[in-house]
């Protein structure tokens, strides 16, 4: 008898510690977009086109030395989707950088058709590394 107390008088005091420390508000994302410089901006572009000619021009292996994770296993549906992509009036129209991870860009792309794209790049002692593309319809879907 004495036991089963014991252990109701335990569990009890388990039930109100864990019911006073648990945090009941949400934790705040900390991932908050930061200014880009304009000559990051502009190397982000510069990129974003060299890249694309990169996918269409040239072989695997050499896009492949521009990638920041050749074990990624989404590359190859990005260099598909990217050789695919219309470049004809392509322009970035937003670049954005998380707090959390300063290195990495995202890339807004339009072209003249009107196609929006992503196309994440990580910029890290001063060289540019493609991560991943991907048509904004494809994500929609």
């Amino acid at each position: 008898m004495k036991k089963a107390a014991l252990v109701l008088l335990l569990l009890g005091a388990c039930v109100l510690t864990f019911s006073m420390s648990f945090r009941k508000e949400p934790v705040p994302a900390e991932l908050r977009e930061i200014a880009v410089e304009p000559e990051t901006a502009a190397a982000a572009e510069k990129f974003a086109r060299d890249i694309q000619r990169i996918a269409k021009q040239k072989t695997p292996r050499e896009f492949g030395r521009h990638c920041a994770d050749l074990q990624d296993k989404t590359l190859s549906g990005s260099y598909r989707a990217l050789k695919q992509y219309d470049e004809r009036g392509m322009a970035v129209s937003g670049i954005t950088r998380m707090a959390k991870t300063p290195d990495t860009c995202t890339l807004t792309l339009s072209n003249s058709s009107g196609v929006e794209a992503l196309m994440v790049c990580r910029h890290t002692g001063g060289e540019w590394k493609f991560v991943c593309f991907s048509p904004v319809r494809a994500l929609l879907q």
